[in-house]
């Protein structure tokens, strides 16, 4: 996982330990967060779009042959 998702997960799992109701993060880790989610997105979308691409169609014929 990426660092700014890791340590997105640790603060607020330390918050929440902590009974806390706010969570406030600097910008610029926000920024760091975005930045990781936006990247994981884009992969996944490039995960489906090769999944697609990748489907084989499969074509079965039976004869009776002399039945």
């Amino acid at each position: 996982m990426s660092l700014y998702l890791t340590k997105f997960i640790e603060r607020l799992r330390g918050a929440e330990a902590r009974g806390g109701k706010d969570f406030i993060m600097p910008l610029a880790e926000a920024k760091g967060v975005g930045a990781d989610l936006t990247e994981l997105l884009l992969e996944l979308n490039q995960l489906k779009e090769s999944k697609l691409a990748q489907e084989e169609v499969i074509q079965v014929q039976l004869s009776g042959g002399k039945f």
